[in-house]
């Protein structure tokens, strides 16, 4: 065999194995989609868009110079190594999970491996012979040429679908493999055996209800008592378009829909109804700074809550909390600036406000993300604050019932309470375990729980960070107690393979934990997925004791906040599972509370924009399911 076929031989071969056939697809048509959906909206879409088509055009690319070096032009084999060369450099990116040999034990090495002959093999052609141009021994054959121009124009269809996809309507962008997949998988039954969980009293500065932020209530149990989830296998898949990943789904006293959106360069604010996900008012609430960690950093926006008068609370990433009064009143939609405090004087230099909370209309708590704990008085704006060098806090907190905060950094869990002139105080604080590591799936090496209440506030719960099984700890949260503050520890999932960056369920006497190991943003492609694992703990305040009720490796939650419908038995999830066709596909999930089996699961979307990425799961006031997104917002609601 001549080097110029030899080195054909393998370079289309590379170009075959680069991309799994429907990852390639949906890539070729997500990519303009991408593009004509964020020009003029969002820079960073027009990015992503190009990236995705990028890869899709590298397969094909480097079949055609492969058929041309095969025939001795010169300059196809230049354009062939460069394109190799990005080939080897994708092999050994996270992005090589798009190969259909990522599915394979030792693929990672066999796709480099590849590229690497494929290099060699290109240069040696090069210097074998020094003809310029093509050969013409004789012409291309007939078929070859057919072939190639089908292909060019199934490419070109491909691509000005995906535009015009991206162009149409308000919805977020899907992908075509949608059309390969069930959009209902269920075992007969929708809904378990009631939970004997009693809703939390209300208490605190938050708007009563399970609906003012993203964990539901003021002691953040992520736990509904009182909805029933709307019928999934006839129910209506509906979704926003928000350029943002819309993490805070909030529900003011009458059941309407405020979704805030945190984008790579701004912060957004949007009423919409909550039948039709048609927006009512829009409102850019303020800019962010493009920052390496912009993917794992929930600052400026992440975390938006509801007050008791029903005011809109979002930390900016100007050192600020901005308030907002939403208008839901019939031709006269809109989201009102009504106020802003600077809190920059409590904060370290450079640090982002994470979250903010009422304790009443008196005084408000925040947290930095470098560690800093304070308090803001609301009528005169005046901080005081604490920092805990070498810490940081990358998720909110929970208030206590009576008064103070429960708050976990990167080494310890405290409660704290306000000394009369606001200066936070520590009431008690108890270290634990941060491990050994920042586990894929995580923001940082630290618990990646909010604390979550308990047992009408005599508990508080957080997950560990231990090697090599991960803990769910549960805390007695007394000022004093008579012995270990530690009440019970329960090690959950694989050996080093457990994680979880999401708060734990609080429904009666049982907590719900999920494992999020393994999701990394760019590796959740062509059909993968985190590790699998959800688990149930039931707690005995009495005896001391936590039992573990059942724990499955059937489901695979990504980084979505799971919710738990003590009315239905369910617990109520986001899941992905790992498909080797290379689909991407995202489903609304219900797991049986009472056993862990999985009942059903609806089809949400496919493609990137389905992600949730660490964004929420919610259960509305009328039974619809909601989840935020890359792309916005994705609803189950009735049909009609």
């Amino acid at each position: 065999m001549s080097p110029e076929r030899r080195a054909a031989v393998l370079t289309a071969g590379l170009g075959c194995l680069l991309v799994s056939p429907l990852a390639w697809l949906d890539s070729l048509w997500g990519g303009p989609a991408l593009i004509a959906a964020g020009i003029g909206a969002e820079g960073v879409w027009v990015g992503a868009g190009i990236l995705f088509l990028a890869v899709a055009l590298l397969p094909p690319s480097l079949l055609a110079l492969a058929y041309l070096t095969g025939r001795g032009a010169r300059r196809a084999r230049l354009g062939a190594t460069a394109l190799a060369l990005v080939a080897l450099l994708l092999a050994l990116s996270p992005f090589y999970r798009l190969s259909p040999l990522s599915w394979l034990p030792a693929g990672r090495w066999a796709l480099v491996a590849l590229a690497v002959a494929a290099v060699i093999a290109l240069a040696a052609a090069g210097g074998a012979t020094g003809g310029v141009g093509a050969s013409r021994s004789g012409p291309a054959p007939a078929a070859m040429r057919v072939v190639g121009a089908a292909a060019v124009a199934a490419f070109l269809a491909v691509a000005l679908a995906g535009t015009v996809d991206g162009l149409r309507g308000t919805g977020i962008p899907g992908t075509p493999s949608r059309v390969l997949l069930a959009d209902f998988h269920g075992s007969g039954r929708i809904t378990g055996e009631p939970l004997a969980a009693p809703r939390p009293r209300p208490f605190g500065g938050l708007l009563p209800g399970q609906g003012s932020n993203i964990h539901n209530d003021p002691g953040m149990t992520d736990a509904y008592f009182d909805r029933r989830v709307t019928d999934p296998e006839s129910g209506r898949i509906r979704s926003y378009r928000a350029y943002g990943d819309c993490a805070s789904l909030l529900f003011d006293r009458v059941g309407n829909l405020i979704a805030v959106c945190v984008g790579a360069t701004r912060t957004t604010a949007h009423l919409l109804d909550p039948s039709t996900l048609e927006p009512l008012a829009t409102r850019e609430i303020s800019s962010r700074p493009l920052r390496p960690d912009v993917l794992t950093n929930f600052s400026g926006g992440g975390y938006a809550v509801l007050d008791r008068a029903g005011r809109l609370i979002i930390p900016s990433a100007e050192g600020t909390v901005d308030l907002f009064r939403p208008d839901f009143t019939p031709g006269r939609e809109a989201i009102e600036p009504i106020g802003t405090i600077d809190v920059s004087s409590g904060l370290a230099d450079e640090e982002k406000i994470t979250s903010v909370l009422p304790e009443n209309g008196r005084l408000w708590w925040f947290v930095g993300s470098e560690g800093t704990i304070g308090t803001i008085d609301p009528a005169s704006g005046r901080v005081r604050a604490a920092h805990a060098s070498g810490s940081d806090i990358e998720n909110s907190f929970a208030l206590a019932p009576g008064g103070g905060v429960f708050v976990v950094d990167s080494r310890a869990l405290m409660r704290l309470r306000a000394a009369p002139n606001g200066r936070p105080v520590v009431v008690w604080s108890e270290p634990y375990d941060a491990g050994e590591r920042r586990k894929p799936g995580q923001t940082s090496r630290a618990s990646g729980t909010t604390p979550t209440v308990m047992a009408g506030g005599r508990l508080v719960a957080i997950a560990d960070n231990a090697d090599p099984r991960m803990n769910v700890q549960v805390f007695r949260a007394a000022p004093r107690v008579r012995g270990d503050r530690l009440l019970c520890s329960v090690p959950v999932f694989g050996d080093r393979k457990g994680a979880t960056e999401n708060s734990l369920i609080a429904a009666g006497r049982s907590l719900f934990v999920e494992n999020n190991y393994g999701y990394r943003l760019p590796e959740i492609v062509a059909g993968h997925s985190s590790e699998p694992g959800a688990a149930r703990i039931d707690v005995d305040p009495g005896s001391g004791r936590c039992d573990l009720v059942w724990e499955t490796d059937r489901t695979r939650i990504p980084s979505v906040v799971s919710k738990v419908s003590a009315a239905d038995g369910l617990m109520l999830t986001y899941t992905k599972p790992a498909l080797p066709t290379g689909i991407d596909a995202w489903y609304f999930t219900a797991v049986d509370a009472g056993t862990g089996e999985v009942l059903w699961r609806r089809l949400a979307g496919t493609g990137p924009m389905a992600n949730n990425h660490y964004a929420a799961l919610y259960l509305g006031p009328t039974g619809n399911l909601y989840v935020g997104t890359l792309g916005g917002v994705i609803g189950l609601t009735p049909a009609s």
